[in-house]
């Protein structure tokens, strides 16, 4: 097996000329997609030559790797997400040299956030970067996780546009694709593992107050009755975190998801408009609140203490989504039971759920090895390679077809749930800026909107201002016109 765990930095490598070559692209709807800035580079006074288009990248990842060693290298976040990240990242590089002998994968561990830090600070491919500038000698990766998605546009200039590297085969397989692009039209984050939003209950806490799960979760409003009854009792009906997490964008995405038109959604992935119908979801939230649903409690817990009460046998429910959770839900609540979040009164749909790619990853501009990096691409979203992460992390499969994948462990009765046909992806579209606003202090948006502020107003500014002075609105697109935010 080939593969190496680093700490030290691998300096830029000696540029070399690109022989690009023309593909056209397959599929119309993923719009024109040059990546911006992947021109020629000056660096120390030698010209390094870039793909302009899809098609230019497509050629050179598509490219015959040669039989000699070569290295590439990844920077993974996986460690972080999962427990068993480091055994799956072996598990990948053991079956991917069954093809590929030749090719050793280098890996630095990074968190998210620093993946996304670090790639901005790298030179752009048409920068000129004189020889004492401390960027000349960055680490160079050659594929980056990501999160697919919006999020990824701001990243467009050092990554590679993907959507023609995909193959007739990928496009048939892989789920996620349109909800994954950037706002410009181009595919940066291959979409590998699915991910939905299910509501973990413990029956034994709900039986404290003579309720079953199915009783409790049989609507909305039984859920709502449900956190009545268990916080009379003094019980904790929802571990979920206020301060420093994403729980209040969860939330309001799950509702955004059910209460917008599929148009709506769509309309939302390409305008960079995050949700439709602010109002009536953050309603649901309210309505939430004032049930009883969140506990004093909750309002002071961080992101880092969720599901410790869960896990402690302290609260009936617990939205969860990733594997990570699953594990840790099913070891220490064994009689756990997974259900769908119900839906609300004014939901568009009969059965929906809020969910999408649980991992991305993508090929930098600066990548020096680019047919290596594409042949690890396409093993990592082939149904070989997402079968491999399934057994080592249980992350599911992005794939339309999950035929061979066994149910095997509690932890992976949620299965079903992220292989849903019916899953509509948001997650991916909220602006950084707005995240990093609720993430920050989220309990605002929760009491202020329960005492009768004018919380939808507030989260839309913030949308408007972001996105009207952002590269992530396609052009010609009007923010304040593309997607109702209103009821």
């Amino acid at each position: 097996m080939h593969s190496r765990f680093l700490e030290q930095p691998r300096r830029r490598p000696s540029p070399r000329s690109a022989e690009p070559t023309v593909r056209l692209s397959r599929r119309a709807w993923f719009g024109a997609a040059a990546g911006a800035g992947l021109g020629a580079t000056l660096l120390s006074g030698c010209t390094w030559g870039q793909p302009q288009t899809a098609a230019q990248a497509a050629s050179e990842l598509t490219r015959a790797v040669g039989s000699e060693a070569q290295t590439i290298r990844l920077w993974s976040t996986l460690p972080f997400e999962n427990p068993q990240g480091e055994a799956a990242l072996a598990a990948l590089f053991e079956a991917f040299n069954v093809t590929y002998p030749q090719i050793t994968v280098e890996v630095s561990v990074k968190s998210q956030a620093d993946i996304d830090a670090s790639l901005l600070n790298l030179p752009l491919p048409d920068e000129e970067i004189p020889e004492d500038d401390p960027r000349a000698s960055l680490e160079i990766p050659d594929i980056v996780m990501l999160r697919p998605g919006a999020t990824t546009t701001s990243l467009g200039g050092h990554l590679l546009p993907l959507q023609d590297f995909l193959t007739p085969t990928a496009e048939a397989n892989l789920r996620f694709i349109e909800e994954s692009l950037a706002t410009t039209g181009s595919l940066y984050a291959m979409p590998v593992g699915a991910q939905a939003y299910t509501l973990a209950v413990n029956p034994a806490v709900l039986s404290r107050v003579g309720l079953t799960p199915g009783e409790a979760t049989a609507s909305f409003d039984a859920l709502l009755e449900a956190c009545t009854a268990l916080a009379v009792d003094g019980l904790e009906p929802f571990d979920i975190a206020w301060l420093d997490s994403d729980d209040y964008l969860t939330l309001l995405s799950l509702f955004a998801t059910q209460v917008s038109t599929r148009e709506q959604i769509r309309s939302a992935a390409s305008t960079g408009v995050p949700v439709a119908n602010l109002a009536a979801s953050e309603a649901y939230i309210e309505q939430m609140y004032a049930a009883g649903c969140f506990a004093p409690a909750t309002l002071q817990r961080s992101g880092a203490e969720e599901l410790n009460s869960y896990a402690g046998g302290e609260s009936a429910f617990f939205v969860a989504h990733t594997a990570k959770q699953m594990s840790r839900i099913f070891t220490s609540q064994p009689d756990s039971q997974l259900v769908a979040f119900p839906q609300v009164p004014e939901s568009k749909h009969r059965d929906i759920s809020y969910g999408g790619p649980a991992l991305g990853f993508g090929i930098t501009s600066a990548s020096e090895n680019r047919a290596a990096a594409g042949a690890f691409m396409s093993f990592l979203a082939s149904p070989e390679g997402q079968q491999v992460l399934f057994s080592t992390t249980g992350i599911v499969p992005n794939l339309r077809s999950l035929a061979g994948t066994t149910v095997t462990r509690p932890e992976q009765s949620y299965v079903p749930f992220a292989a849903r046909v019916a899953n509509v992806s948001l997650v991916n579209y909220w602006p950084d800026s707005v995240r990093a606003l609720m993430r920050a202090d989220a309990v605002p948006y929760l009491t202020d909107s329960a005492a009768g502020a004018a919380l939808p107003g507030r989260i839309e500014a913030a949308l408007l201002e972001h996105i009207a002075g952002s590269m992530e609105l396609l052009p010609g697109a009007s923010p304040a016109a593309s997607v109702p935010l209103g009821p």
